[in-house]
């Protein structure tokens, strides 16, 4: 297989595992919103879009060419008309868009792609080549670029004008969706006008190093749009499922590093000891899965932390968190219902091992919510003499136990707890007592994080 195929081969496999699983991450969080069901469907037309043309380029046999050329048509005719649907979906609450417009630009997406695989008015004739593959344009290609740069065009402008209207929260969240749509339609617009100009409309000649990279714009323009968009939206979803994200990005890199080295040590075998099939070498094949059975045995729980620290790393936006946790905790009143919305967050955001939130009141009333703390610890905890040397000890700021060097009663007490890090409020009037993290880190980030939330739930 030539460089340029084995390149596009790998851009497949990238494109199903990266495309389709924003895709199915944003299907899963968000399914319930039109727009963002829209938005996964768009990616799906995408990436149909993207296969087939670098399939096209296989030699094949000039008929299927064809039809994946004719594919690649139809494909990025939905996808156009998909991301014009997730774009009026989103900004239908601020902006109205006539149905008839929307109509129209359905029944046209239709009546194009049935031109395109019915018909030589879009795709006049296939040209297959040692390297690939291009077409000639017929008549009503013109007219079919002109179109879906219009269709894109139009969707940004609705993102555009919803992006200058939003509030501060939403504007956040917004920004990564114009971003990913200005790539997008940015490089779409290029690659096509390009690709009439010096490939399709036969007036240049151009070299096979050109067309290459003229196809190549529009990949970029993709992956942009998918990785930018997809995490604007997700990204103050992320932090409740970070536990089942964590575990599949593990899942998934033991399957990829499994994959490539399977291929790697066949490929190395076959070429350095002859058959992969001969006994010997499948002697030194078990002992190779054993080592590799071993490492993953032995490093699986570092590999897990360190995965799971960067999901905390990218799973959430301390200012936004905080405004949604404002504007959800307004609207709680009970003080043991604002102490269960902050208790939820830290599950979400860390999934410590054991929480204790012990609220103190007038009259030496104390409120205290426990979860992963046995009765042992509980009582341990609400001595009279514990609660005085926890109270007298951890000052108006967070402290985190792996950096308190003083070697105190406190210190042991916290560490008879398993308690890693501690929250008070400048009145200590709440005390906030949190065991290790599942997920992410108690890092500066994290913990101011903490701090604020503690800080909004007491106001």
């Amino acid at each position: 297989m030539n460089p340029y195929l084995t390149y596009n081969l790998l851009i497949i496999v990238f494109l199903v595992l990266f495309n389709l699983g924003v895709a199915g991450l944003v299907a899963v969080v968000s399914w319930k919103d039109k727009a963002y069901r829209f938005f996964s469907l768009s990616i799906v037309a995408l990436t149909a879009y993207e296969i087939s043309s670098l399939l096209s380029d296989f030699p094949f046999g000039q008929l299927e060419q064809s039809y994946l050329i004719k594919a690649d048509f139809v494909f990025g005719l939905l996808a156009a008309f998909l991301y014009f649907l997730f774009a009026q979906s989103l900004t239908m609450k601020s902006h109205n868009f006539s149905t008839i417009y929307t109509a129209v630009l359905g029944i046209t997406t239709a009546l194009f792609a049935i031109l395109a695989l019915f018909s030589n008015q879009i795709i006049k004739r296939v040209h297959v080549y040692d390297y690939g593959v291009d077409f000639s344009s017929g008549l009503l290609d013109y007219l079919f670029v002109v179109f879906i740069i219009t269709e894109i065009s139009i969707a940004l402008s609705l993102l555009l004008k919803r992006h200058k209207t939003t509030q501060a929260v939403e504007r956040m969240r917004s920004k990564y969706i114009l971003a990913g749509s200005i790539s997008i339609v940015s490089t779409t617009i290029v690659f096509l006008l390009l690709e009439r100009l010096l490939i399709t409309s036969e007036i240049l000649e151009v070299g096979v190093s050109a067309k290459m990279l003229i196809t190549r714009i529009g990949d970029l323009g993709v992956i942009a749009f998918v990785g930018i968009t997809g995490y604007g939206i997700l990204r103050h979803r992320l932090f409740g499922i970070r536990v089942w994200l964590g575990r599949t990005v593990f899942w998934l890199g033991v399957s990829l590093f499994g994959l490539v080295s399977a291929y790697v040590i066949a490929l190395l075998e076959s070429r350095l000891l002859g058959s992969i099939f001969s006994l010997p070498v499948m002697i030194i094949n078990l002992f190779v899965a054993l080592f590799f059975a071993l490492l993953l045995a032995f490093t699986e729980n570092y590999w897990r932390k360190q995965i799971n620290i960067w999901t905390g790393k990218i799973s959430f936006d301390e200012e936004e968190l905080l405004e949604i946790f404002k504007s959800e905790i307004a609207k709680v009143q009970d003080t043991e219902d604002r102490l269960g919305l902050f208790l939820n967050y830290i599950n979400r955001l860390f999934g410590p091992s054991k929480i204790a939130v012990l609220a103190f009141k007038e009259e030496d009333e104390m409120l205290s919510l426990y979860e992963g703390f046995n009765e042992g610890d509980k009582k341990l905890l609400e001595d009279e003499n514990n609660l005085n040397r926890l109270i007298n000890g951890i000052g108006t700021d967070v402290l985190n136990v792996e950096n308190f060097t003083e070697d105190s009663s406190l210190l042991l007490l916290l560490k008879a707890l398993n308690i890693n890090l501690v929250l008070s409020t400048h009145d200590k009037e709440m005390v906030v007592l949190l065991g290790a993290p599942r997920t992410g880190e108690y890092n500066h980030k994290g913990s101011r994080l903490l701090r604020g939330l503690l800080m909004e739930a007491c106001s």
